[in-house]
């Protein structure tokens, strides 16, 4: 019988917020004096990834990922396969500007400029721009991000530099930001 040597991006995905989540249950009870039971979460979890290899190998094809990305070439990807604290970052961003709604290329987007800071290292401040042209910041209580954060965020198309920009900003990507925001909000993933 062959055997896949590699699980898809998909599969690999899903057993990591697997894993995200048992440790952040086990440190929730334990912050809050509940009964911990992490040894048995984790016996849970490999006995059932072992469950999922074992019916992999009878049946002869790999079973299918939790979630699996839908296949169509301009399909929204898969939120589980943008890393946690950019997708956080990426939520809280739609959350704020776009809500449920999508919105259209004529209308303000928000947008993150770079800050260079005395004692730390640079930081993308997230500002939005109302019906009246008013720029003014997205977060008032000055929420920012650093480069680790919003780095994974450019790679995969999310945001995307502004050209005529006089320091160096990003915005949301039209369409393909506001069409995946829509999915995931519907799906209410986030």
């Amino acid at each position: 019988m062959a055997h896949p040597s590699k699980i898809s991006a998909e599969q690999s995905a899903a057993f990591r917020e697997i894993a995200r989540e048992l440790v952040q249950t086990d440190r929730w009870n334990r912050k809050n004096g509940k009964n911990q039971d992490f040894a048995g979460a984790i016996r849970r979890a490999l006995e059932k990834a072992y469950l999922l290899g074992r019916q992999d190998s009878l049946d002869g094809s790999p079973h299918p990922a939790p979630e699996p990305n839908a296949h169509a070439p301009n399909a929204p990807m898969n939120w589980l396969l943008i890393p946690p604290r950019p997708r956080e970052a990426f939520a809280c961003i739609c959350r704020w500007s776009l809500g449920g709604k999508v919105r259209f290329p004529d209308e303000p987007w928000p947008f993150l400029e770079k800050r260079d800071a005395l004692y730390r290292n640079p930081y993308w401040v997230v500002f939005t721009v109302d019906t009246r042209k008013n720029v003014k910041p997205l977060f008032p209580d000055g929420q920012s991000y650093g480069d680790r954060t919003i780095q994974p965020l450019l790679k995969l198309g999310l945001l995307a530099e502004i050209d005529d920009a006089k320091t160096p900003s990003l915005m949301l990507t039209g369409k393909g930001a506001a069409t995946w925001w829509q999915k995931v909000a519907e799906s209410g993933d986030f």
